[in-house]
């Protein structure tokens, strides 16, 4: 008997011999188990060769026993935190949702940096229909800080149980909310141990405020506490979850951008409270704080001219907090200055191209700052299989693929390219200079060395060999799409894989009522204006057209809606418009993308196998399913060897 842990060698031997008929693999293992009979590892094995085998039951006994002999070693909590990832999965092969996500919060809660249980929480989250149980609200309120998470779906999720389970009125003092009523009353309230609290301030802080009925009841809130700073209220101001919602306040605004509307009075008492902090008529420092950050939850101060320049001259007396903040902010600026600088491009003679540049310089698009990598690499087959529902294989194997990312934007989907595609370099060209240097901030922030961006128009490119070019919303908005296709083409290898991301037609028409309202009004694309369309939007479209708009999430941002609705040029296309460009430059249709497996056995029904393939059967099966592909078709291409 020892305490030692089985060699490599042994493991090996044992899993090989699943191939090996004169082995047997179960007396192996018992020998194993004899052998190191303390350590957890050859239970952990069995459970994995159960599991493998479609034992799920047993190989939950196997990692549960795993599990006791582990906490009698000198375990740390990544061993552990496997073990529970382990259960997590096998509980979901069965189906056992509430049990999966117990183990996958105890595996994070062990190590939050196991993608795998990250993974699969998320998805287990996002598609089964979970009870919000105490435990699971406590999870999900740090689950929300974590940098590598899809924050915006799950933030979704959580929104939608806060607005439909959860009455704002008996969790925040000083004011009555409810769908019903949007009166003042003041009450008393115990906030300990209440979840609920801690998830509105969680996706407050986090992500982006995607729900109509948040933004509208928590404005209103907002406009409470900055009259109360007027009134220098300190007893209603410095309650600690008072405090709470005006930071997490503060920390939304700077996400959406400050696209909130606000009436005329908040406009007048802005000014006041403005008026008094550069006076200094502030001799309390913590009223001093609370003016600071009411104001900043209605413009961004650290831009302000005025209010940077009093910021300058009083640094000595400021507040910690936001001496803190200030100092930091600074510090961020400078470097996102410099890496814009370094980006940065000359104008050319095309119009179309200079205007869709500095749409993009004025607000790079998308804004962004968590995400959800991946926890294994995958191959080229894989990647592709991981995103179409069927795959027809006639894809030559590819080592360390060359990729373009054509119109990068901020980066995200370069680097979500980067960390999957195993062995890849890539490439990323964007024309905004901010853009790219937001880019490069965050692939930095997120370790991805196999990144290299430049600021190249996708017409400038030098008929180079890539392997893989992935190009989504990016075409669409130059003046020659077709030219633009055609040089992606050029660039691509035979055999060469192009994704593309281009504007459905069809499933553009609420957008392009209000393009054709604010065309025809000649409204500018200022942030004064994109609150005002939003509201305008909010209350004064027909209601089918409101209620498709505030589902989308480019809605709950400046840059979004001057993406969604204000873009300088615009092409839309339809199936057989594709199927032409397609044709034309020596491309072969691989099939669409995001396409959920009950969309594929819908088409199923009314096409065969082989018609996955076939342009024309999806042309006419949009005709009577209008709202199929969304906005936006993706889908894959080959280039003919």
């Amino acid at each position: 008997m020892t305490n030692n842990h089985p060699k490599k060698e042994e493991l090996d031997k044992i899993i090989k011999s699943e191939k090996n008929p004169d082995l047997n693999q179960s007396h192996l293992i018992e020998e194993l188990k004899k052998k190191y009979s303390n350590s957890h590892i050859p239970y952990n094995l069995e459970g994995l060769i159960n599991h493998k085998n479609g034992h799920f039951n047993d190989a939950i006994q196997n990692f549960n026993r795993a599990k006791e002999k582990l906490v009698n070693e000198d375990n740390n909590n990544k061993d552990l935190s496997i073990l529970y990832q382990n259960i997590g999965v096998s509980y979901n092969k069965l189906s056992q949702t509430e049990n999966a996500i117990t183990s996958l919060i105890q595996s994070i809660d062990l190590n939050n940096n196991n993608l795998i249980s990250l993974n699969l929480f998320t998805q287990i989250f996002l598609e089964k229909n979970i009870n919000f149980s105490k435990n699971l609200k406590k999870f999900l309120c740090n689950l929300m800080k974590l940098q590598y998470i899809e924050v915006d779906p799950i933030s979704a999720k959580i929104q939608n149980f806060l607005a439909e389970n959860f009455v704002l009125n008996e969790f925040l003092p000083g004011l009555t909310i409810s769908k019903n009523n949007g009166g003042l009353k003041t009450i008393e309230v115990n906030f300990e141990d209440n979840f609920e609290f801690e998830l509105l301030i969680s996706v407050l802080t986090e992500g982006l405020i995607i729900n109509h009925f948040l933004e509208e009841n928590m404005s209103k809130y907002r406009s409470l506490i900055m009259r109360k700073v007027l009134e220098e209220d300190t007893a209603f101001l410095s309650n600690k979850y008072i405090i709470s919602i005006l930071l997490s306040l503060s920390r939304q605004s700077k996400i959406n951008e400050f696209c909130w509307n606000y009436s005329s009075e908040e406009k007048e008492i802005i000014k006041k409270i403005e008026n008094n902090i550069l006076k200094n008529n502030y001799n309390n420092t913590e009223l001093l704080f609370f003016a600071i950050k009411a104001i900043s939850t209605y413009k961004n101060i650290y831009i302000d001219k005025k209010i940077t320049s009093w910021l300058n001259k009083n640094k000595k007396n400021l507040p910690k907090i936001i001496n803190e903040e200030y100092t930091y902010i600074k510090k961020e600026n400078e470097k996102f200055l410099a890496y814009s600088k370094l980006f940065l491009s000359k104008n050319n003679n095309d119009q179309v191209t200079n205007k869709v540049r500095r749409q993009y310089e004025e607000n790079p698009y998308p804004v962004w700052t968590k995400m959800q990598l991946h926890s294994k690499k995958l191959d080229v087959k894989s990647y592709l299989n991981n995103q179409l529902n069927w795959f027809d294989n006639n894809v030559d194997e590819i080592k360390k693929p060359n990729i373009l990312i054509a119109g990068c934007g901020t980066g995200r989907h370069a680097i979500q390219t980067a960390n999957i595609v195993k062995e890849s370099s890539v490439k990323a060209i964007d024309i905004s200079s901010t853009s790219l240097a937001y880019a490069q901030i965050m692939t930095e922030r997120f370790g991805i060395q196999n990144i290299k961006f430049k600021n190249q128009s996708i017409l400038e490119l030098k008929n180079n060999s890539y392997d893989i070019i992935e190009s989504h919303g990016v075409i669409h908005h130059m003046e020659d799409s077709e030219k633009a296709l055609e040089v992606l083409a050029n660039n691509l290898k035979k055999g060469g894989l192009l994704s593309l991301g281009i504007y459905n037609k069809m499933g553009r028409k609420e957008i392009n009522f209000i393009r054709s309202f604010i065309k025809k009004n000649e409204i500018e694309p200022s942030d004064k204006n994109i609150v005002w369309i939003r509201e305008h939007i909010k209350n004064s479209t027909p209601e089918k057209i409101r209620k498709r708009l505030i589902l989308s999430k480019d809605f709950y941002s400046v840059s979004g809606c001057r993406d969604l609705f204000f873009n300088v040029q615009e092409t839309q296309f339809n199936i057989r418009q594709i199927k032409q460009l397609i044709e034309k430059n020596n491309l072969r249709f691989m099939g669409f993308t995001g396409l959920s497996k009950t969309h594929i056995t819908n088409f199923k029904k009314l096409y065969s196998d082989t018609s996955l393939f076939d342009l024309d059967c999806w042309d006419d099966f949009q005709k009577n399913n209008k709202d199929f592909f969304g906005s936006m078709y993706q889908f894959w291409t080959q280039k003919f060897n």
